[in-house]
């Protein structure tokens, strides 16, 4: 009776036993498992998003690569031809001499320097000269070696670069640079150092220099962004662009009644959320101007502009309600913001060591007039009259009448608020 009573003991002790299990199972499942799922899920995700991150840092650093074996060919290219124009110089004797080759455009009206070397260089080697002009444009016509002792009694000479350079050329001998017979550029060598007329050996060791660089300029200068890596822009087509100026007035006054250090924060908070905004509105910031900064929008439409306008001055409200709890003197401080839509073309612009991307046209002009003329007392947007018929339903425009502005006879004013 009592081992019986022991098995009925133990067989209920291991039911409720598989019982407890079955219900931790059960909890688990219900409670861990959707968990579990959604770790798992995430973990997934991470370690796609990884994968796209590092695939995405690769391509940068392949583009970079790209980038930096361009900018070496292109300045390699010119190097090996500086090199070999320097070395025939010497051996002829001559004190100065040049590569002409046609600018970098659809349609070429000028010469522009591929190389040049003497005391003259740093005074034209960015000018372009036209090519229907001078013994330069005769000899990259007709493809002929002209050879003189005094190119001033030339009937096609042009005192033009000699007039730039405050140089007197005597002695002169050019010679086109031909590839499969057509003239690609012209070579020219000034000023025999002995005062002496350049001879016919001089002019087999020009042709001679002329047929060993003829592969390495056609190279050059078929790639126009070979010319861009050298300092010489070349003729881009226009684009479609929106282009933005904003400022802060009163910075100045600013500077009166707080610290530095303040001002300087203040000002840094400005740009980065006003840009940001800006930003996230598919704007490019393209340089900062002091307390401002100038935006360019190249894909974007004037309604999705306005409204990044509209976001800007609105947060622009609510970061200066914080600036004046600390100073009530900051409501004296707005924002200003000039936009313009119409035609620019994309420039490389600089000293060599510190360029950067910037676009020109009359709408950068015209946004920076419309911001540096708005009124001073107001938080405000100005823009162009393709901004006058908008049709974002939360951004509506007016006629700005407070002032005249010069050269434009209607200017509107944005208003409304973003949602």
């Amino acid at each position: 009776m009592t081992v019986q009573l022991t098995i009925t003991i133990i067989g209920a002790v291991v039911g409720i036993i598989g019982l407890i299990a079955a219900v931790s199972r059960t909890f688990i499942e219900m409670v861990w498992k959707p968990k579990i799922e959604d770790l798992t899920a995430q973990m997934a995700k991470t370690e796609s998003k990884n994968k796209e991150l590092n695939a995405e840092v690769i391509t940068l650093r392949q583009e970079s690569e790209q980038r930096r074996l361009a900018d070496s060919t292109a300045q390699e290219k010119k190097a090996a031809v500086d090199r070999r124009l320097q070395y025939t110089m010497t051996a002829i004797g001559a004190t100065g001499a040049s590569i002409f080759v046609p600018e970098p455009s659809k349609v070429s009206t000028n010469f522009v320097f591929l190389s040049v070397i003497g005391d003259a260089a740093d005074k034209i080697r960015f000018t372009r000269f036209p090519m229907d002009k001078g013994i330069v444009g005769s000899v990259y016509a007709n493809g002929k070696v002209l050879n003189t002792s005094n190119a001033h009694d030339d009937t096609r000479w042009s005192n033009l670069m000699d007039d730039i350079a405050k140089f007197h050329t005597q002695g002169l001998l050019c010679a086109p640079i031909l590839l499969n017979g057509i003239a690609i550029g012209v070579v020219q060598f000034l000023n025999k150092a002995d005062g002496q007329q350049f001879n016919s050996a001089d002019e087999e060791s020009v042709v001679q220099f002329t047929a060993s660089i003829a592969l390495t300029v056609d190279d050059f200068i078929h790639n126009y962004e070979n010319f861009q890596r050298i300092g010489i822009t070349p003729e881009r087509d226009e684009k479609e662009a929106i282009v933005a100026f904003l400022d802060m007035t009163a910075s100045k006054y600013m500077f009166s009644f707080l610290s530095a250090s303040i001002c300087v924060d203040r000002i840094n908070e400005y740009l980065e959320r006003q840009c940001e905004i800006a930003m996230k509105h598919g704007a490019v910031v393209d340089k900062y101007l002091g307390d401002g900064a100038m935006l360019r929008f190249m894909n974007s439409d004037i309604a999705n502009a306005a409204k990044a306008c509209v976001e800007m001055n609105r947060d622009f409200e609510i970061m200066k309600e914080g600036w004046c709890k600390f100073d009530s003197r900051m409501r004296n401080i707005f924002s200003r913001i000039g936009i313009c839509c119409g035609m620019v073309r994309e420039v490389n612009i600089g000293h060599p060591q510190f360029r950067q991307i910037t676009v020109m046209g009359n709408i950068v002009n015209t946004a920076s007039l419309l911001c540096e003329c708005a009124c001073k007392n107001r938080s405000i947007i100005l823009a162009d009259p393709s901004f006058s018929e908008l049709k974002e339903t939360s951004v509506k425009s007016v006629s700005y009448m407070e002032s005249d502005i010069t050269g434009m006879a209607k200017v509107v004013e944005i208003t409304g608020s973003s949602e």
